[in-house]
């Protein structure tokens, strides 16, 4: 008992001086900092082996996707069969609808036929449903001409849509008709993502239909006004592969936490649709909202629900703190996720420089995911390969909104918020940011760097240690 004591004695000295050591050393962020949070689809896969692995994993979702779409048809069968046979049974019932309601009779038999059949296809339940679908037709128009009939015909109105059965997801990109301004735009699915996980790995695989148009406003077919994919080798038709990775960021600002990401991760329009009336750009004919005002811009939106629900985990989103914004109806919001300002990026505490001049400091590449966007990137010798990204701030004239250039300079005017090859470089806050990694796997709560919470996160772990063996062992 004694040499447990001393045992017990030493083990709590040495657990001491672990925490106290950790107390010293352990130390708050500082400005220049860098900080990994969140990920994102960022490299380009050019690893032949993992392609054919991740083509596999393709025809694999689309079998699933077809056959999940074969019992939805199936389903969409049997309930138009039952609208059919409460409808022949009114047509019979009224008396005046002999010839209609036969020939709807015969209809539902070959429809039921193909229901029952245990080796029917997709297509065989698409036909059916059609079969029916254009048996309602000629019912309608009788009832209709009669008028005084109690026939109930309402349910026609609800008309089944064949879509091919797929696992593609939209992106939503917007083309037009070519007038870049005529507010005609509208959201296609010339391109196409499918998010996966390959072992322990978060993939994203993109699928280009037709190139993004330059312009919001311009068709998505036209080759001579789209954006610069084909330039770095990416072709319609064909399937590319995205690692999501890590984001790192830059801290600002140690007091406030202000942190903008390290490279340009994406490309979109600051307003993807833009009407043009006396000179002046609003989001619609109604010219309630100028086009580049970021409160009402498709930017806007992109950034605070697709960025920051791909990027981050749930618990990553609730904690990344608030932030006020300021908009140019004198409005404020609180968001977690933003555009960097034109005094965040001249701001020399920052360590940026203070005007509108070519700044080492403001200079970022794109990512091979933002170049497959559409992202410019620049070929010229001293600034090969890197890429311009918007700012909040709305530019004097409301068709255009600011940015910074490839060379690092703050442009107030010269891009337009139509212009699809523009990057997105998010900023956040990083105060109280807690990753799952940080998080104590007994209380659920990050400690403090305090010396006594350092000495509660020690013996946290060990009840963790002892309650995982626990459950492992039974």
């Amino acid at each position: 008992m004694k040499h447990l004591k001393k045992a017990l004695a030493l083990f709590l000295t040495l657990l001491t001086l672990v925490c106290i050591v950790s107390a010293v050393t352990a130390s708050a962020y500082n400005a220049g900092d860098n900080i990994v949070y969140g990920n994102y689809p960022q490299t380009l896969i050019k690893d032949t082996i993992r392609i054919d692995q991740f083509n596999q994993i393709l025809e694999n979702a689309q079998t699933t996707a077809v056959s999940e779409y074969v019992a939805n048809t199936k389903n969409v069968l049997a309930a138009k069969l039952t609208l059919a046979r409460e409808l022949y049974r009114q047509l019979y019932n009224d008396g005046r609808f002999g010839s209609e309601a036969q020939a709807l009779y015969e209809k539902i038999t070959e429809a039921d036929a193909v229901a029952k059949n245990s080796k029917a296809t997709l297509t065989d339940y698409k036909e059916a449903i059609e079969l029916l679908q254009n048996a309602f037709v000629p019912v309608k128009e009788a009832v209709d001409a009669v008028g005084d009939s109690t026939v109930d015909t309402s349910f026609m109105a609800s008309v089944w849509e064949y879509r091919e059965p797929t696992f593609w997801k939209s992106y939503g990109y917007y083309s037009g008709t070519g007038n870049r301004f005529d507010g005609a735009m509208t959201s296609g699915d010339y391109m196409q993502y499918y998010d996966f996980t390959h072992g322990t790995e978060k993939y994203r695989a993109v699928k280009i239909l037709s190139y993004r148009p330059n312009y919001t406003g311009y068709a998505a077919d036209n080759d001579q006004q789209k954006t610069y994919q084909d330039d770095y080798g990416y072709e319609v038709g064909k399937v590319y592969y995205f690692h999501f990775e890590p984001l790192n960021w830059t801290l600002l600002d140690a007091g406030t936490g202000l942190m903008v990401c390290n490279s340009v991760i994406d490309s979109q329009p600051f307003q993807s649709v833009v009407y043009e009336e006396d000179g002046a750009f609003y989001t619609s004919a109604e010219k309630k909202n100028a086009a580049n005002d970021y409160k009402s811009s498709t930017l806007h939106h992109w950034i605070i629900r697709d960025f920051f629900e791909t990027a981050f985990t749930r618990a990553e989103q609730n904690s990344i703190p608030m932030a006020l914004i300021a908009f140019n109806d004198g409005t404020t919001a609180s968001e977690r996720v933003f555009l960097p300002s034109i005094s965040d990026v001249t701001n020399k505490n920052y360590g940026f420089a203070a005007g509108d001049v070519n700044d080492t400091a403001r200079k970022v590449s794109g990512t091979d995911y933002a170049r497959c966007m559409g992202l410019y990137k620049s070929t010229d010798n001293r600034n090969g390969g890197l890429a311009p990204w918007w700012l909040r701030d709305s530019a004097a004239a409301s068709g255009s909104a600011s940015c910074v250039s490839y060379a690092g300079k703050v442009q107030n005017e010269a891009s337009t918020v139509d212009l699809t090859y523009v990057g997105i470089r998010p900023a956040c806050y990083v105060n109280n940011v807690v990753s799952e990694a940080d998080l104590c796997k007994f209380c659920g709560k990050q400690h403090g760097t305090s010396f006594f919470q350092r000495i509660i996160a020690f013996f946290h772990s060990i009840f963790a240690f002892i309650r995982r063996t626990d459950i492992n062992m039974g």
